[in-house]
């Protein structure tokens, strides 16, 4: 079942509370220090950049003011819109474009779940499918790390409030972000992939 993208539309105040929480603001900062240990690699900027399901943002501005040329897709018109937004309160210019899972995936058996923030169903993949398709589309992946391998496990959301607690926190998931076992319990993974123009 697919949901419309109005579900997704109507959500983004909470997504952006959920961004501003300490969760949310460690899932940025591990998502940043992952890339970081390739973008050197990866020649100098200006790079090119397509972030897949990047919602309003959260992640491309910050590459863009390192001076990467970014398109984001997205499923949503409203996060589109918001990311936007946020590239021009930002000064720096990103391309959005809104993509259609549905025919991306309808081909595929998938696994459904619930998300509490949108209140709808989400298709899940796992790492290796997803880099499958990045390898097929010529983007071979160069960097797997896992996001929220222990913030999400802790139920005592009050205490990651504290900052002394989540800069440790912090410390924490950017240590174990790449190492077994926790590379595969993480709450999200974070592929990055590389290709060659021209």
């Amino acid at each position: 079942m697919q949901e419309k993208p109005g579900t997704f539309d109507t959500a983004v105040a909470a997504w952006q509370r959920w961004q501003e929480a300490p969760w949310g603001r460690l899932r940025y900062t591990q998502a940043e220090a992952n890339l970081a240990c390739h973008l050197d690699s990866l020649g100098s900027p200006p790079l090119r950049v397509l972030d897949l399901g990047g919602g309003d943002g959260g992640d491309a501005i910050r590459l863009a003011m390192k001076g990467c040329h970014v398109t984001i897709a997205d499923y949503a018109p409203a996060m589109l819109a918001a990311a936007e937004q946020r590239a021009a309160e930002a000064g720096v210019a990103d391309r959005v474009t809104c993509n259609d899972p549905i025919a991306a995936r309808a081909a595929l058996d998938t696994d459904q779940a619930r998300t509490h923030t949108f209140g709808t169903a989400m298709i899940l993949r796992t790492a290796d499918e997803v880099g499958y398709v990045l390898d097929e589309l010529g983007c071979p992946v160069t960097g797997h790390y896992g996001i929220s391998s222990v913030c999400h496990y802790m139920t005592d959301d009050e205490r990651k409030q504290d900052p002394v607690f989540y800069a440790e926190l912090e410390r924490l998931e950017l240590a174990v972000a790449d190492r077994l076992p926790y590379l595969h319990t993480a709450r999200f993974f974070h592929l990055i992939g590389q290709t060659q123009f021209g």
